[in-house]
């Protein structure tokens, strides 16, 4: 079932290429949608006290670091 939200076009500098736009209708209801990131952010974390996500993030963030300075090593050897 089409709900019009979404329009096809060609594109104009390659014929085989498709663009996609929102319609009014469609700029329309993703205006009322809830974000997506709070959304999961506030049922992931609601009710953690802010200490421990802050403890969380610089832990995190740690291990990615040294993981993609690893990963940064081993792509120069």
């Amino acid at each position: 079932m089409r709900k019009a939200l979404v329009e096809q076009t060609t594109d104009p500098a390659d014929q085989r290429q498709k663009l996609l736009s929102m319609t009014p209708a469609g700029r329309a209801l993703w205006q009322v949608l809830p974000n997506p990131v709070d959304l999961i952010l506030k049922t992931a974390f609601e009710g953690i006290p802010e200490d421990d996500l802050a403890t969380v993030v610089r832990v995190l963030s740690t291990g990615t670091e040294r993981l993609n300075n690893l990963l940064q090593k081993g792509k120069k050897s």
